[in-house]
Parts: structure tokens; C-alpha cells; sequence
């Protein structure tokens, strides 16, 4: 385990720590000849506090890492979303550094040493661990309030489970998003998240390498999730969408007001998503066009790119 020093002046620091666990594999040549062998498996946990990253490609990438398209709001009003393999938690205000919101997340890496596939545990699971950790850290801050935050109430938004890609269906739902999969077709698929009026996500995956999604898009509505966005309105968005932030073909965040709130519209994406379908500023239109009219705000994305 390494990890670094916490205190309530320096609310920076990460912990790893390395779960190594054995287990018994039968290997055999012939029905006749089976041997057990004694092999042993890793996983990587990492715990980092602190308020998010400023550079705007770390920035990307922190929120891709650490919500995730297949994320879901922690019960109970708790500002924090959880996902299989992770997840982030907002500390109370009390915990700001330099009137910057601090953040607990956690991190969960692949299973190392294993042909197949061991989960976690599953989001509610690790939806606890991030909780447990979180109240750690208020705790090792000296900001911790005075009732303990717990999970009460059952999980009432989960994300859907991942559906066969399809030519002739809108993807995630969202009308007019739609991709040419062709012969990568089998390999690749969709999945739709949480659809709330603080949080909706769309994940794609196109083929079958490298693993996870090509292109990733979420709305991000939670006041304790959109001021991580904060030092993004210095920078007017690109390409005529209203609000500010930056659109580009590999990623997009654009910070805008709908309903007098702070929403965050994001996206992630990858050259092979542009493969099977428009390109992925076109595909962020779509989804930003679709989302904005269901919460009840003024559209954010220029109509030329909607319909490009």
C-alpha cells in the first residue's frame, strides 16, 4: 500500500492499494490427466482527494474516469455518483480548498491474472466503499458534519444493461443519433444511464478493441458536479454554442444555464467512433440538442451542427 499524507491544509493526496488473492485452476492435457495449479490474481484500488483538475485535458479525463457514462446517483440525496468501477464524492463545503470544492474518488483497476471476468461487485457495492471512503477523508480533514452520511434508501435510477448496436435504431434512445455499424456490428453496442433531470449519460462501443466506450456523453446537473466546471467559463465556447467551454472532435464541455441552473453538457470521444457515423461533434449535437429540450431550456448547440 503507498499513500500520501492527508491533513485539513492540505486537502491533496491518493492511496493505492494492491489486493492480491489465490485460487485453484484446473489445468489438464487429457480427461485422464487434469492437475489443480495454485494461481493468484491482483487488483488495484486507488483513493485520491482533492478538487479537480484544472488543465482541461486532465480535467476530461477525470470526469470519463471517475462518473462515467454507466454512472448513478448515490440514494438518499448524497452529491455523488457511483459506477462498477468506481465513482465520485463531493465533500462538504467545509472541506474547500482555496474555495474549491474537494472531491473523494475512487478508483477500482481490471483483475490482473484471471482469463475471465470478476466484477467488483456491483455499483451498490462500490457505491459503499465510496461512501466509507468518503467519510474517512471528512474525517482525516476535520470537516466531517455531524451526522455520518449513510445509504438508507434502495437505488432507485441504475443504468440499463448494454444493447446490440443496431443500424436502424436511434442510439441510447436519443432521436436522430444514429450510426452506420455495418460488419462491427456484432461487436459493438449501446448503453443508456440514469435519465433525470440532474444526470443523463449514453455510452457507445464500436467493435471489439480496444476495450471500453468510443464515445462517451453526459449531461451533468448536480450544483456539487457542475462547479468543477467552474474555470471553464473563462473560456467562450467554440463553434457558436451558447454557454462556455470548448468543442473539439475529441472532446467537448460546454457549461451553460437552464432554468436559472448550471448545467454541464460533456462529451468524450474517439476516431473510431467517427467511423461508423457522423462525426462525434455532430453525434455531441444530437444528444445536447435532445437533452436541453427535455429538461425545458433553450437549445445549446448551433442548429447547422445538429443537422451537419
Amino acid at each position: 500500500m503507498t499513500e500520501d499524507e492527508l491533513t485539513a491544509g492540505q486537502p491533496h493526496g491518493s492511496c493505492t492499494v494492491v489486493v492480491e488473492a489465490g485460487y485453484d485452476d484446473e489445468v489438464s492435457r487429457n480427461r485422464e490427466n487434469v492437475n489443480t495449479v495454485r494461481k493468484t490474481v491482483t487488483r488495484t484500488l486507488t483513493v485520491a482527494v482533492g478538487p479537480a483538475p484544472a488543465d482541461p485535458d486532465d480535467l476530461v479525463e477525470w470526469i470519463a474516469g471517475t462518473v462515467g457514462s454507466d454512472s448513478a446517483a448515490l440514494p438518499d440525496g448524497l452529491p455523488g455518483l457511483a459506477h462498477d468501477t468506481g465513482g465520485l464524492l463531493a465533500l462538504p463545503e467545509e472541506c474547500a480548498a482555496d474555495g474549491r470544492p474537494v472531491y473523494a474518488a475512487l478508483t477500482i483497476g481490471p483483475l490482473e491474472g484471471h482469463a475471465g471476468t470478476i466484477r467488483s461487485g456491483g455499483l451498490e457495492r462500490v457505491g459503499r466503499m465510496l461512501l466509507e471512503v468518503g467519510r474517512q477523508m471528512m474525517t482525516e480533514l476535520g470537516c466531517a458534519p455531524a451526522e455520518p452520511w449513510v445509504i438508507t434508501s434502495p437505488w432507485s435510477q441504475l443504468p440499463e444493461e448494454e444493447e446490440p448496436a443496431s443500424d436502424t435504431a436511434d442510439v441510447c434512445r436519443i432521436p436522430g443519433l444514429r450510426f452506420v455499424f455495418g460488419s462491427a456490428a456484432s461487436y459493438s453496442g449501446h448503453r443508456v444511464g440514469p435519465v433525470t433531470q440532474e444526470f443523463q449519460s449514453c455510452s457507445v462501443r464500436t467493435g471489439r478493441e480496444p476495450a471500453g466506450p468510443a464515445l462517451e456523453l453526459m449531461m451533468l446537473g448536480q450544483p456539487w458536479l457542475t462547479a468543477a466546471f467552474a474555470e471553464t467559463a473563462d473560456a467562450p465556447s467554440s463553434r457558436d454554442w451558447r454557454g462556455s467551454g470548448w468543442v473539439e472532435e475529441s472532446s467537448a464541455v460546454v457549461l451553460t444555464e437552464c432554468g436559472g441552473r448550471p448545467v454541464v453538457l460533456f462529451m468524450r470521444g474517439e476516431p473510431r467512433a467517427a467511423v461508423v457515423g457522423r462525426d462525434t461533434i455532430g453525434s455531441f449535437a444530437i444528444f445536447s440538442q435532445a437533452v436541453t429540450h427535455r429538461v425545458g431550456c433553450d437549445p445549446v448547440a448551433p442548429t447547422a451542427e445538429v443537422e451537419s
